[in-house]
């Protein structure tokens, strides 16, 4: 009985070490694919550590690469809930928060970060825009299904800046006070109002579909001192953009 017992000890111990230490590498080649059908214009490579604590590097589109570190809370899956600590770190760019999944839905709590001007431009430069400044991203929470985002709440801030318009011959210098935004969720679509000294300025929609929708006020063109076309009316909408994104 003394032999059986410790054959068992040592069974449990080696499984348990095994279950510790698991890479993480062969665990996303189990999902890669799935992950790359979802979200075809995210790259992850060099995936590192345990799928306890590891880090990988991501990519999103043509915007500088980052670092995506993990930390499972093991005790959580006792409850049949996937909790882990994220941090997302890159060139001028740095984000935390904690990701909550079970088997039908999932959530981001307490979303914070920053994102300096230079991450932008690598991106924004190419369509002849480029902004100073630093956005500042704080206490956002997103909840969502497999099917679609269920809701969001969070506010954000530019601290403001000068924006470098070189769309045509000569560049068009604009310069802006702080701005600020606040993220909700409403007829199933997600919404940013952007305001300046609590006048808003223009509203962005992301639809469940994938296209935003970005209104632009007069009250943004005046307080660039750029001429607009209008009745005078500063809560005019008076420029419309659409972009299919995600």
């Amino acid at each position: 009985m003394r032999i059986v017992l410790y054959i068992l000890i040592a069974t449990v111990s080696f499984t348990l070490f095994l279950i510790a230490f698991a890479p993480a590498s062969p665990a996303w080649v189990l999902i890669r694919d799935d992950v790359k059908t979802r979200v075809p214009d995210l790259n992850i490579f060099r995936v590192g550590g345990t799928v306890w604590t590891g880090e990988a590097e991501i990519q999103f589109r043509d915007f500088p690469p980052s670092t995506l570190s993990w930390d499972v809370h093991a005790a959580e899956l006792i409850g049949g809930q996937l909790k882990a600590d994220l941090t997302l770190i890159g060139e001028d760019h740095h984000f935390a928060t904690t990701a909550v999944f079970d088997e039908v839905s999932g959530a981001v709590q307490q979303l914070s970060g920053n994102i300096g001007s230079e991450y932008v431009n690598q991106v924004s430069r190419k369509i002849g825009l480029t902004f100073s400044g630093e956005l500042i991203i704080d206490q956002v929470n997103l909840t969502a299904d497999d099917r679609q985002v269920r809701s969001i709440d969070g506010v954000m801030h530019w601290t403001g800046g000068r924006t470098v318009l070189a769309i045509s011959d000569e560049a068009q210098v604009v310069a802006f006070p702080r701005l600020d935004g606040k993220l909700y969720f409403e007829n199933a679509e997600i919404l940013l109002d952007v305001t300046s000294a609590s006048e808003s300025l223009l509203t962005v929609t992301l639809k469940q579909t994938g296209w935003a929708v970005v209104a632009i006020k007069a009250r943004t063109f005046d307080l660039a001192n750029m001429d607009w076309q209008g009745n005078g009316d500063l809560d005019q909408t008076v420029l419309l953009i659409e972009e299919k994104i995600l």
